[in-house]
């Protein structure tokens, strides 16, 4: 073989060599770019804007469409975005849905997200699927007096018995009951709502206030409507009915589809806008001079 023929293959292989180790690092780059750039977190941050607009079962497809993205480093994010998503099935009363999130999360949490909360959270949602399969009648003394033995030891009963108490008017059991909860669990945005509310049905507005402070600055925002709206019942309890208006009128606007807050808001609405027109008007006034 001439000395130009060995280095016209030599060139050849090298030429060769070349143009794999191009299309390898082409593939690579386009691998690389695919699990580090996508739609995950523009989906996230929609479904995100769902949830705070009420809007659950949008905010749930976003969610799940994010977590369906495969992308490197997003293992927190992800986390994140499964707190919501079991939050907003607990708001479509989907119970067991948001049990198996919150049990998911549980396994998979590597501290980015309070483990108790996640507990609370879950046990929550444990208690009103027990609620909602028992209906809306009334608990036997026997069926309550099993809960209350059996609390201690599966603190999400605590939760199920305020609510059987509720249902009996009995707010002094209802209290207790949700405070043996919060001596063993943080509070989230549940247990703040319903023991605000029964402050407040107790005239006692400064322990309300703390509650309602307590829920709105932890990590759950599930029921953040609902403490927003209490924080602006609060207001108009202490008489502040302009100052309460403008937060609901601000609820009003955010959580169109919210029934409570809307209602509040248009009962309110005609306290600060009262009708003037009279109900009855002067029909002399209105006469003119046509002559019939």
């Amino acid at each position: 073989m001439s000395r130009v023929d060995y280095r016209a293959k030599a060139k050849r292989r090298r030429l060769i060599l070349y143009i794999i180790i191009t299309v390898a690092v082409l593939i690579f780059l386009i691998f690389f770019l695919s699990k580090t750039m996508s739609n995950k977190e523009a989906n996230r941050e929609a479904g995100i804007e769902q949830f705070r607009e009420g809007n659950y079962q949008q905010a749930i497809a976003g969610f799940q469409r994010s977590l369906a993205e495969e992308q490197w480093f997003s293992e927190k994010m992800d986390l994140d975005t499964r707190m919501y998503l079991a939050t907003a099935f607990l708001r479509l009363e989907k119970y067991q849905d948001a049990i198996d999130c919150y049990r998911k999360l549980q396994q998979e949490n590597d501290g980015t997200i309070n483990n108790e909360l996640i507990l609370s959270m879950q046990e929550t949602a444990e208690a009103k699927a027990a609620i909602q399969a028992g209906g809306a009648g009334i608990l036997s003394d026997d069926t309550i007096n099993r809960l209350e033995r059996l609390a201690p030891d599966q603190p999400y009963l605590y939760l199920q018995l305020a609510s059987a108490y509720n249902r009996k008017k009995d707010m002094d059991a209802a209290q207790q009951a949700l405070a043996a909860y919060l001596d063993v669990r943080p509070v989230n945005t549940y247990v703040a709502y319903e023991l605000s509310t029964i402050y407040m049905k107790k005239g006692n507005l400064d322990a309300a206030q703390n509650l309602i402070d307590q829920g709105l600055s932890c990590e759950d925002e599930t029921y953040t409507d609902l403490l927003e709206y209490n924080s602006a019942v609060l207001l108009e309890e202490k008489g502040d009915y302009e100052g309460a208006f403008k937060k609901l009128e601000e609820l009003h606007d955010l959580y169109k589809d919210n029934e409570i807050i809307t209602k509040e808001y248009e009962f309110l609405y005609t306290r600060i806008h009262p009708n003037t027109e009279p109900v009855n008007p002067n029909n002399d006034a209105l006469e003119d001079n046509s002559g019939y």
